[in-house]
């Protein structure tokens, strides 16, 4: 049985979640870019980071990870993960804001997330 603070934790590891998929643009986000929440991890240190299942980009990564550190600031990797060759990290950033996400995963990706 899940004590009451490991629920507390992911509740707020949802919500956080839940934000970082609002800043990049929710819904509208989803149907530009065909791309689709995987999940979210809780990691040893704290930090909560959320997955997102990319469609093929110029960078050829098919996942994307985005955690929350403990400043406040996202981490970014995009990843290309499969059986054969295993996971690779194709491009990671550190120390980016919100409004800074956007625009870099438009240019690493190719896509466009607004018109």
């Amino acid at each position: 049985m899940e004590t009451q603070s490991t629920l507390a934790q992911k509740a707020e590891a949802a919500r956080i979640c839940n934000a970082i998929w609002a800043q990049l643009g929710g819904q509208r986000f989803a149907v530009m870019t065909g791309s689709t929440m995987h999940g979210y991890t809780i990691k040893d240190n704290g930090n909560t980071e959320l997955t997102i299942k990319l469609k093929r980009n110029k960078s050829k990564a098919n996942f994307l990870k985005i955690e929350l550190n403990s400043m406040d600031l996202y981490d970014v990797k995009f990843i290309k993960a499969n059986m054969r060759t295993g996971i690779k990290t194709m491009h990671e950033v550190e120390g980016y804001y919100y409004d800074m996400l956007t625009p870099m995963f438009e240019e690493v990706t190719g896509f466009y997330t607004k018109f």
